[in-house]
């Protein structure tokens, strides 16, 4: 986006916002006249189709005016220059900053890069699975709604959602999620442990409720339990999994229109089938725990979902914020003590610009300063296999952790359902490759009897001809595909997991230098690293 169209894009947004305080603080609307005007506006500027205006409107009304109510030295700058953070729209005036330990006298230091293929774990990752128990084969495939393949009668036959699910805005049936894991299950017999890393719950948020959502989770956990029974999972939380979508209230916020404390007394009764008893208490405080996986292998589960700009509660208070991090921070200083090796969980890549500024800033701190201790971090949300490098701060050019993307079940949108397994390495704790396991949407769908056919997309070592995947290795990778179009362009094809619509769209320049861009950066503005 230009300077010029973000300029315009933030004056219209302040704009509007200010018109919706002067209703509350001045005109003292209440929230059935304050909804009538906003439903008004989402229509005017066609936002939303009038079938969902009005529900996602009025789901979102209550945090909002008691943020407001709440907080009278709100402006409509400050909500703007969060949701427009990427648009150089200013400054919140929202800071905090978690207190970093130095390193530890009982710690020793790690070896850096030195990955070897010594014997291996194997961990299969998971993720944004987006059942949808309204999905209906043959339906419209080509709605105005944020989650199509439901209902209506399609124009023509290329219109008609496909049985195993469709490339459009559409997420899956049930039939789909029961093959992939009777797939999973059937082909991968020697999985140590399972990482699930957020978003069960499908697209259709003008239609959530709590006991929609627990549902649907419910039935998930229940297949996951019965597929791999013996096989211990580390669950997340993704930003779907709430009601309403994207919304996670401080733990002090008890009001039940308000509260999220629903969410977190059910994920701390349905993860008990995978997790210890210990990992109760701050899971029903805010999502997140740790806990090991094997001696001196620690996994540290965080919510990052309270960092997305779309939860309002970030307007209230950042108390949650700092909460986390500053626990995530004192529990992998604990680590360090004892010489464990940690992986780290999070829903949402911080570096992908959705996660709050301040938040983003201070979760690089963390990982920059506990970097020898972090062996790898997991993430999900984009629904694209890919990877992130982090550099430290003073020395650009230092790659100092990865992050790896489990890409998604869902083909939401114009990419191919896939998931990954890592060998992880029983010495070091790194990953020391992964393999891409995918199906042709199209083909599943042209035969329905025969179904999804799953096969190994890529070996990553394999396909970039990797003699391993360390920080150095992965880091010249970079560089080979910023100097070799070709080579990048086979990543961006497997980044978008060869979706038939995305072949066909092709990545321009444009496209393939955001490409490079999205592996190096880790904080919102961050214009540093250059390759």
């Amino acid at each position: 986006m230009s300077e010029e169209k973000q300029d315009v894009t933030c004056l219209m947004c302040r704009a509007i916002i200010n018109t919706f305080l002067d209703y509350r603080r001045i005109e003292k609307y209440d929230e059935e006249q304050l909804l009538e005007e906003a439903v008004d506006l989402c229509l005017s500027m066609n936002l939303q189709p009038e079938s969902t205006c009005e529900a996602i409107i009025q789901m979102h009304i209550p945090p909002l005016v008691y943020i407001i109510d709440q907080n009278p030295k709100l402006e409509a700058n400050h909500i703007c220059s969060m949701i427009l953070q990427t648009s150089n729209c200013g400054s919140t005036n929202i800071n905090y900053s978690v207190k970093i330990e130095e390193k530890s006298k009982e710690s020793q230091k790690n070896e850096e890069n030195q990955i070897s293929d010594e014997t291996s774990y194997r961990v299969l990752h998971i993720t944004d699975i987006h059942f949808d128990p309204r999905y209906k084969p043959g339906s419209n495939a080509q709605c105005d709604e944020p989650t199509c393949c439901r209902s209506g009668e399609p124009d023509s036959p290329e219109d008609a959602a496909g049985f195993y699910g469709d490339y459009r805005s559409c997420d899956v049936p049930w039939h789909s999620v029961v093959n992939a894991m009777s797939h999973i299950n059937e082909t991968h017999k020697d999985l140590d442990w399972i990482y699930f890393t957020g978003d069960l719950v499908d697209h259709g948020i003008w239609e959530t409720s709590v006991e929609n959502n627990v549902e649907i989770m419910e039935k998930v956990f229940q297949l996951l339990r019965e597929t791999f029974p013996e096989t211990p999972l580390f669950p997340i939380l993704g930003n779907h999994e709430t009601h309403p979508v994207n919304i996670f209230a401080p733990n002090h916020i008890s009001d039940n229109e308000l509260s999220t404390n629903w969410l977190f007394n059910y994920i701390s009764e349905a993860w008990l089938h995978w997790l210890p008893n210990s990992t109760l208490s701050t899971i029903k405080k805010g999502g997140f725990y740790t806990t090991l996986i094997k001696p001196k292998l620690r996994v540290i589960a965080l919510n990052n979902n309270d960092c997305y700009i779309y939860n309002w509660w970030t307007l209230y208070s950042t108390d949650a914020q700092l909460e986390q991090l500053q626990w995530f921070h004192d529990t992998l200083f604990e680590a360090e003590k004892n010489n464990e090796k940690v992986h780290v969980l999070a829903h949402i890549y911080p570096g992908e610009g959705s996660c709050f500024v301040v938040w983003s800033r201070e979760y690089k701190r963390i990982i920059e300063r506990f970097h020898e201790t972090i062996r790898a971090q997991f993430y999900g949300h984009s629904h694209y296999d890919e990877f992130n490098i982090f550099y430290e701060n003073q020395n650009p050019q230092k790659p100092i952790n990865v992050g790896w993307n489990g890409g998604s079940l869902t083909p939401f949108n114009d990419i191919n359902p896939n998931y990954l397994i890592y060998n992880v390495s029983k010495i070091s704790f790194d990953v020391l490759d992964y393999e891409s396991w995918s199906y042709n949407l199209t083909k599943a769908n042209e035969n329905i009897e025969k179904g999804p056919e799953w096969f190994k997309l890529y070996s990553f070592k394999d396909q970039f001809n990797l003699e391993n995947t360390n920080l150095t290795s992965l880091n010249d990778l970079v560089h080979q595909f910023a100097a070799d179009r070709k080579l990048l362009s086979k990543f961006w094809e497997l980044k978008m997991k060869r979706g038939d619509p995305t072949l066909r769209r092709g990545c321009d320049e444009k496209c393939l230098k955001a490409t490079i861009c999205d592996i190096v950066k880790n904080e919102i503005g961050d214009k540093k690293i250059l390759v």
